[in-house]
């Protein structure tokens, strides 16, 4: 039996954990039934409330030291959330969010592809803020910097490999430091 005038008091009988705690003003029980299974260890029941999160019932709003969106150009905003050819029956669009990363400003730029063939397809790309040229370098997506130590815009690029079904639009996110964006498909099967 546990000892009742002790706030942490607490008594164990598998499966169930009975919390009797008594506080100044207040007397709380609760039960936690828990399914036996082997190697079942309680560290602290305590601590069990305090590390679920809970997601927010309200529409999120954004920070406000995240600044006004900066203006963009026409022509660069008109190829925004309009459908692409990308060639061999595989469409593409592109939308995009400003987000403070760090102290910089980047665009999330994502990247939707669509196909019209009854076959799936697979296709190997990547998106760039120019045009792409030799003065890039390709890199694995892991070592990939989109800024430089003098904060412009990076001249490297990852190559993705994305399988597409037909009747499902796939998505893809790059973050990137200028609102432009430049398709490059290398190859498409």
């Amino acid at each position: 039996m546990a000892n009742l005038s002790n706030p942490a008091a607490s008594e164990f009988n598998a499966p169930n954990f009975f919390d009797k705690s008594i506080s100044a003003c207040s007397f709380d029980t609760d039960t936690l039934t828990i399914p036996f299974r082997r190697g079942l260890q309680i560290v602290n029941y305590y601590d069990l409330g305090r590390t679920q999160v809970i997601a927010p019932t309200g529409e999120l709003k954004p920070a406000a030291n995240n600044g006004p969106t900066p203006a963009i150009d026409k022509a660069v905003l008109d190829k925004y959330d309009t459908w692409h050819d990308a060639g061999n029956g595989i469409s593409y669009k592109v939308n995009f969010k400003v987000k403070r990363f760090l102290g910089s400003m980047l665009y999330e730029k994502t990247i939707v592809f669509k196909t019209l063939s009854v076959a799936d397809q697979k296709i190997s790309y990547t998106l760039t803020e120019t045009p792409l040229d030799n003065t890039y370098t390709e890199v694995k997506q892991s070592d990939y910097r989109n800024l430089t130590d003098s904060g412009q815009a990076s001249r490297e690029y990852f190559r993705v490999t994305q399988k597409l079904k037909s009747g499902q639009e796939t998505a893809f996110v790059f973050h990137q430091t200028t609102p432009d964006f430049y398709l490059k498909v290398f190859k498409t099967e």
